[in-house]
C-alpha cells in the first residue's frame, strides 16, 4: 500500500518541473515583429528612456546647501577687514605726506618781469655842518612871525614899560628906548648895564670904564649877526652910528643879545667880560618909540 503511490508521484512532479521551465522560456522570450503590442510599445519605452539620460546628463549640478558659519569665523573676518583698512588709511597718509613735501621743496615762482625804469639821478651827499663853538645864546633862532597891536598911550603917559623888556621915555625934544637894566661883572664889582636907541646911534650904558683892547669884544645877537663896537663915550659908554640901521634891523628878529666888553682899570689885565640882555618884541617897541618921536616934532 504505501510503495504503489510513489510513481504517480514522481509523474506529478516531473509535469510541474516542465510546465515551470516552459513558463521560464516563454518569459524569457523577446517578443516577435508580429506581436502589435509590444512591438509598438518597446520603442516608445526606449525613446523615454533616452530622454530622461539626456535630462539627467544635462541637468545642472545641485545647489550647494548653506551652512551656518561659526561666531569665532566672523570674528576673525572682522578683524581681518580691519586690519586692511587701517593698512590702506596708512598708505595713503604716507602719500598725501609725499606730495606736501614735494609742494614745500618745490623753487618759488619768478617774479614777473618789469619794464626798467630810468635810473634816478644821483644825489650828492649833505655834509653835516660841523659843531659851532658859539654860544648857545648867539645861535639864530627861526624868524619871528608875531605880530602886536599898536600900543595906545600919550606922552603924559611916559615912561611906559613894554611886554617887561623894553621902557620908553621921552624928553623935550626926542624919546628914547631902552633895554631892561642888567647887572655885569666888571672885575671888580658889579655895573649896570643896558642898550638905548636914540635918534643919532645906538647906546651900550654902563657905569664903569670901558677897555677896548681886549679880544672878542662885540655885539652877538641870537639870529647870527655880529655888530663890532665902534668908539667910546665918556668912557662909560659905547656909541654905534656908523651901523646903526644893521642893528636896528637884525633886533626885529633875535630874541637876545650878548655884550662883550673889557674894563678898565683891572691889574693885572683879567678877561673879557659879557652879559646877555633880552631884546624880545622889539618890533612892538620900535613902532611905539617912532609913534612918540612923531608927537613930539608934532607939538
Amino acid at each position: 500500500m504505501n510503495l504503489a503511490p510513489k510513481p504517480v508521484v514522481y509523474a506529478l512532479s516531473l509535469s510541474l518541473l516542465s510546465g515551470v521551465a516552459l513558463l521560464s522560456g516563454c518569459a524569457g522570450k523577446q517578443p516577435t515583429t508580429s506581436d502589435p503590442v509590444t512591438s509598438t510599445t518597446a520603442p516608445v519605452a526606449s525613446e523615454s528612456g533616452k530622454q530622461a539620460e539626456r535630462d539627467t546628463n544635462t541637468a545642472p549640478a545641485a545647489k550647494h546647501t548653506s551652512q551656518a558659519i561659526p561666531f569665532e569665523e566672523v570674528l576673525k573676518r572682522d578683524q581681518e577687514a580691519a586690519a586692511r583698512k587701517q593698512a590702506e588709511q596708512a598708505k595713503a597718509r604716507q602719500i598725501d605726506t609725499e606730495l606736501r613735501s614735494k609742494v614745500r621743496t618745490n623753487p618759488p615762482l619768478r617774479p614777473p618781469k618789469t619794464t626798467p625804469t630810468e635810473p634816478k639821478p644821483e644825489q650828492k651827499a649833505i655834509k653835516t655842518p660841523e659843531p659851532d663853538t658859539q654860544k648857545a645864546e648867539d645861535i639864530a633862532p627861526a624868524p619871528i612871525t608875531e605880530t602886536f597891536p599898536a600900543l595906545q598911550f600919550t606922552l603924559d603917559q611916559l615912561p611906559i614899560t613894554i611886554q617887561d623888556t623894553w621902557v620908553l621915555s621921552s624928553s623935550q625934544n626926542h624919546c628914547s628906548l631902552k633895554t631892561i637894566a642888567v647887572s655885569m661883572d666888571d672885575g671888580a664889582g658889579k655895573t649896570p648895564i643896558y642898550l638905548e636907541l636914540t635918534n643919532n646911534a645906538w647906546l651900550i650904558q654902563t657905569k664903569s670904564d670901558i677897555d677896548m683892547t681886549y679880544p672878542d669884544i662885540g655885539l652877538f645877537l641870537s639870529n647870527g649877526t655880529q655888530i663890532p663896537l665902534e668908539s667910546v663915550v665918556k668912557d662909560t659908554r659905547i656909541a654905534i652910528t656908523k651901523q646903526k640901521q644893521k642893528l636896528t634891523d637884525a633886533l626885529k628878529t633875535s630874541e637876545r643879545i650878548r655884550v662883550a666888553l673889557g674894563f678898565w682899570p683891572t691889574w693885572p689885565v683879567s678877561e673879557t667880560r659879557s652879559k646877555t640882555i633880552s631884546v624880545a618884541h622889539f618890533p612892538q617897541a620900535f613902532s611905539a618909540w617912532e609913534t612918540c618921536n612923531q608927537r613930539i616934532s608934532a607939538r
